[in-house]
């Protein structure tokens, strides 16, 4: 807990709340995505010059206590207001079936295993998030149809992420 007040409640809040804008709340979050969040923070793949700063500080000790406080605590209860635009709900709810965000983050988006607790995030956050991961996911699409298609690069080739990250490809980098 120490270490959490010390580290992490200036801009997460003491209680894993965020009162700042672009801030995720932490409180409830899975153990285990806490844990690689702030893994992928300090070893890059996450780049953040603040938290990555912040992570390196961090021993493996400590990641491991940070995940295990934060995900103990009770997480934002939000209260439900008005929905002011039932329509963008609507949608939201068909691209959420339509992609199976409740395979990783629960029926109830309270977040799974090593996936993030949605329900009752900042707003601002979520949106930050999704586009990151949008703009993320077309640079890899666009990596892969310029590799294979356009230069010519092991076009049948399927690596799996593990296969990826080992580098076990031939020539440029795929996507």
């Amino acid at each position: 807990r120490a270490k959490a007040i010390e580290v992490c409640a200036p801009c997460h809040g003491e209680n894993g709340w965020s009162d700042t804008e672009g801030v995720p709340n932490l409180a409830g979050n899975a153990d285990l995505f806490l844990q690689w969040q702030l893994v992928y923070f300090r070893n890059g793949r996450r780049p953040s010059e603040i938290m990555g700063t912040i992570a390196n500080t961090l021993s493996d000790a400590d990641i491991n206590n940070l995940g295990a406080y934060f995900a103990s605590l009770p997480p934002v209860n939000i209260p439900e207001t008005p929905d002011k635009k039932p329509e963008l709900t609507e949608t939201g709810k068909a691209l959420v079936e339509q992609h199976r965000c409740a395979n990783c983050h629960g029926d109830t988006f309270l977040g799974m295993r090593a996936a993030a607790r949605l329900a009752n995030q900042r707003e601002d956050y979520l949106v930050k998030a999704l586009a990151d991961r949008f703009a993320e996911a077309l640079a890899e699409y666009m990596h892969m149809k310029v590799r294979r298609e356009l230069w010519g690069y092991a076009a049948g080739e399927t690596l799996a992420p593990g296969a990826l990250i080992e580098e076990s490809y031939a020539g440029i980098r795929p996507a």
